[in-house]
């Protein structure tokens, strides 16, 4: 059965993998696809035996939200995309229970999609020479300008270099999750892909929470081989700085331009775009409803040119924890942050959390990634389900504790 489940469960992630190539060639929903493979993987995988009161509570919190905003004609374009991922995408996650023999799985089969990343940003870059036919409406050119210079950002698959970037990030840590188990080598290779499809994307958002997973990679090696990592990393950047020399001071150039304040830089409206936002949480203390304050499920040229056309959409707040407390509403957010009270440490002592999930909770302080579906689903498919033990290796736990006492 669990063969059947993972087929199930790995071709929904495929299709919300290829969502954009999807749409663009077949005029068909990768995420519709996605979620009909994935609902039925998941009625086919064993279930928890038991489950959180803190997790059910939120869930009849988040429910409970969801009705009062409907009663309030709080319901805004964007809302059920929203839903998926404030809810059902931890919720699926949550209740799934694998075998600890296959517990990383996941994490593995999502590290892997980091090659089909790698392939992506590589044919868009072959496009901008070669037009591959049909295919070039899936490698649309993304500009971006830092410092005064033009700058072009690569999407990959993804039709946007912030979902490139960020994908790249969840798939890196996969690797470095991997790496850091004792896993095959070749997982470093996969590892540099990611990190070559992250620094094209030229996603600063994606920059800042790659350290935290470097530091975790490195965290427990001997100081020789601390010495010796960060002495190879400078010999990697001092070749390709010289050999690629436009090409790395591009990305340094977007690297520094995070710390850049100045009134022409973008940093400034994103600053005044989570103001607006924290205003929202106060005037609204029980929420603005699901998808008012990003802008998820709305089409670019709307927001660009008509952004008032948009049912119930307020504006974007550019960060997760604005947008989230803005949208489910201060005093339930209050509460829910009670509820999960002692469990915060989790994110810094498990492995799984604190090498795949806090490089994205990092990136949220600033961005709104955790709201894309594609992401929002890797990041809780690789670290929710359950780790059980299988009955011998119970049974050898439990004489050990009795040999113990």
């Amino acid at each position: 059965m669990k063969y059947i489940r993972n087929l199930l469960l790995f071709s929904g992630m495929m299709a919300f993998l290829l969502n954009h190539s999807l749409e663009s060639l077949f005029d068909t929903s990768g995420y519709a696809i996605g979620a009909f493979f994935i609902i039925f993987g998941v009625l086919v995988s064993r279930w928890r035996k038991s489950y959180s009161k803190r997790f059910v509570l939120f869930l009849l919190i988040m429910i409970s939200t969801c009705l009062i905003h409907y009663q309030l004609g709080r319901i805004s374009v964007g809302f059920f995309e929203t839903f998926l991922c404030y809810v059902v995408f931890p919720t699926l996650a949550y209740v799934i229970s694998i075998d600890d023999v296959d517990q990383d799985i996941i994490i593995k089969f999502v590290g892997l999609t980091g090659i089909l990343s790698f392939i992506g940003t590589s044919l868009y870059y072959l496009n901008i020479f070669y037009e591959l036919g049909q295919f070039s409406i899936i490698f649309k050119p993304e500009i971006t300008i830092t410092f005064g210079e033009i700058q072009l950002k690569n999407t990959s698959i993804y039709g946007s270099s912030l979902i490139a970037g960020v994908m790249a990030l969840v798939q890196a840590s996969c690797c470095a999750f991997l790496l850091k188990k004792g896993h095959s080598k070749v997982w470093w290779i996969v590892f540099i892909l990611c990190l070559i499809v992250l620094f094209a994307s030229l996603s600063r958002r994606a920059f800042v929470p790659l350290l935290v997973v470097i530091f975790y990679l490195i965290q427990d090696l001997s100081i020789v081989k601390k010495r010796n990592f960060g002495f190879s990393v400078l010999i990697v950047f001092g070749v390709l700085a010289f050999a690629l020399p436009d090409i790395s001071l591009e990305v340094f150039n977007r690297f520094i331009s995070i710390f850049d304040i100045g009134s022409g830089s973008n940093n400034v409206s994103r600053l005044e775009a989570i103001w607006f936002g924290v205003t929202q949480i106060f005037v609204n203390p029980f929420g603005t409803g699901f998808g008012s304050l990003s802008s998820v499920g709305k089409e670019l040229d709307d927001l660009l040119y008509d952004p008032k056309s948009l049912e119930g959409f307020l504006g974007v707040t550019e960060s997760f924890y604005v947008t989230a407390i803005g949208e489910i509403g201060l005093i339930q957010c209050y509460v829910i942050a009670v509820i999960f009270v002692g469990k915060y440490k989790l994110v810094f002592t498990d492995q799984r959390m604190k090498m795949i999930l806090l490089p994205i909770i990092v990136e949220s302080i600033a961005g709104l990634s955790f709201l894309n579906p594609l992401i929002s689903l890797f990041c809780f498919m690789c670290v929710f389900p359950e780790i059980r033990l299988h009955k011998s290796r119970l049974i050898i736990q439990s004489d050990l504790s009795k040999a113990v006492i």
